[in-house]
């Protein structure tokens, strides 16, 4: 019988109803990306005193990323984190300059590099793609990567790390100078930096 009418006509049981998936196999569901915003404290590799924040104002004429102590002088970012190893932009929020992001400059890094290098506001460079030349309204040209970074949500810490051209990837490590600008080198044991100060970056949220 192939209706379930006819089968309680006929005092029999109804037909069991079709199953529309199979509930042993189970889809992976992907993760949604987790918005955070705040501000980005520096604070000492070694000492852990609390050195600032990465500043709103760039240094002279070229869109190097500096710190500052003033509260009033704190740039704001976003970011959208989907898991601990997917590398995301540093988005800065409330300004009107055309540089929203803040990158790094550089073309490859060999893990024997010792050189120092600088942080800066960028355009937007697609996470995991080697760095693209970009000329900034200054005039000034240079490559730089900008999707850098990841975030340890228990530390509230943020990391970056860079691609080559080759695909591979050099961890970076971060100092600050003299001048309060924000540095960084892609092996730090190669050389000491006196005059520099060994730093962490971290999230305050707002």
């Amino acid at each position: 019988m192939k209706t379930n009418s006819e089968r309680l006509a006929a005092r029999l049981p109804p037909l069991t109803p079709a199953r529309l998936f199979n509930p042993s196999v189970h889809v992976a569901r992907q993760a949604s990306p987790t918005l955070y915003s705040g501000t980005v404290r520096i604070r000492d590799a070694e000492s852990d005193e609390a050195l600032g924040w990465i500043s709103k104002h760039e240094f002279e004429d070229v869109p190097v990323v500096t710190t500052t102590t003033n509260i009033d002088e704190k740039v704001i970012v976003e970011f959208n984190d989907t898991t601990p190893d997917s590398a995301f932009g540093l988005h800065i929020i409330g300004d009107d300059v055309s540089l929203k992001w803040i990158g790094v400059v550089g073309v490859d890094f060999p893990m024997t590099n010792a050189s120092v290098s600088s942080v800066l506001r960028t355009y937007p460079v697609p996470a995991g793609s080697p760095a693209q030349p970009q000329t900034f309204p200054s005039g000034f040209y240079t490559h730089v990567e900008s999707h850098i970074w990841t975030f340890d949500l228990p530390k509230r810490e943020l990391t970056a790390t860079w691609v080559n051209s080759d695909y591979s990837s050099v961890p970076l490590y971060f100092y600050v100078a003299k001048d309060a600008n924000l540095l960084f080198v892609a092996n730090v044991a190669q050389a000491p930096y006196p005059r520099l100060t060994r730093v962490y970056i971290f999230l305050d949220q707002l």
